[in-house]
């Protein structure tokens, strides 16, 4: 879920991440493009060499460089064996959790969001939760399920990543929202999702609409024609079944984690919608 960057002199970090992702734009990315798969469910692949992040174990001034084909994900499967999005590791994630999430028999996020920490009824028959205000899910259009997306979000606007390198060194890396964009626009599992599902793609990155903007533009710069979807607070999944192995619901929810949060929950979400010309 949600948490802070903890290295220091963060706002000269986030400088120096910026302008090492410039630099290494202009230097190494190459676009390919295929006409015959353009179009809305073809979207234009990119082929990006490498990308910059900070490596959080080593400090804020540690900006370093990583090929794209090291960047871990899974993909988020339905109890249908269809792809509807994509989770990108970092720290000690629950893959499993996620996993339970997205097999869930019931998946009412395509169509609701909770708002706030749910209230637990204990019972021998198994756990039951629940909220005290459920809204229609604004990216409900009545017919397909979005493409889902997670990642480790931080309020400061960035999104953290993992890069596991040819030896096995895994590390954690913290990326912006452009340089995150054009990662997630090379990411097969997420692409699929997307020719599977609606175009709508629905971030639940803690904090995403810090980093929607660059990210949006730059899938919609790939050919990726989606409409995004993002939290301003901290987003978290639940899943309830007879065993951590079969879920028979699962959901969404936006929460308040920090004080700061409460002023959002009434109006959690930010649309960024592609302007299609007919």
């Amino acid at each position: 879920m949600a948490s802070l960057y903890v290295g220091h002199e963060m706002s000269e970090a986030i400088r120096l991440l910026a302008e090492a992702s410039h630099n290494l734009v202009n230097a190494v990315i190459r676009v390919t493009t295929n006409m015959a798969e353009h179009g809305p469910h073809k979207p234009l692949r990119q082929s990006v060499d490498s990308f910059v992040g900070i490596d959080i174990d080593s400090g804020a001034s540690a900006v370093r460089s990583f090929g794209l084909d090291s960047v871990e994900s899974f993909p988020l499967v339905d109890r249908a064996g269809q792809v509807i999005g994509v989770k990108f590791t970092s720290h000690e994630d629950d893959i499993a959790a996620y996993e339970h999430w997205a097999g869930a028999k019931l998946r009412t996020s395509d169509s609701s969001l909770c708002i706030g920490m749910p209230d637990v009824i204990r019972h021998p028959d198994g756990d039951r939760i629940s909220w005290a205000e459920v809204r229609p899910a604004p990216w409900d259009a009545g017919g397909q399920p979005p493409t889902y997306l997670f990642a480790h979000g931080n309020a400061d606007g960035t999104v953290d990543i993992r890069s596991k390198s040819g030896d096995g060194t895994q590390t954690d890396v913290v990326v912006d929202g452009t340089t995150f964009g054009r990662v997630l626009a090379a990411n097969s599992y997420y692409l699929h999702a997307l020719e599977g599902n609606s175009l709508t793609t629905v971030s639940g990155i803690c904090y995403g609409e810090s980093l929607a903007e660059g990210m949006t533009e730059h899938l919609w710069e790939a050919g990726i024609e989606t409409d995004v979807y993002s939290f301003k607070t901290a987003a978290n999944i639940y899943s309830l079944g007879t065993s951590k192995a079969h879920a028979e619901v699962s959901t969404l929810a936006a929460v308040a984690v920090d004080p700061a949060d409460e002023q959002h929950l009434a109006d959690p979400i930010t649309h960024r919608a592609l302007r299609r010309h007919s």
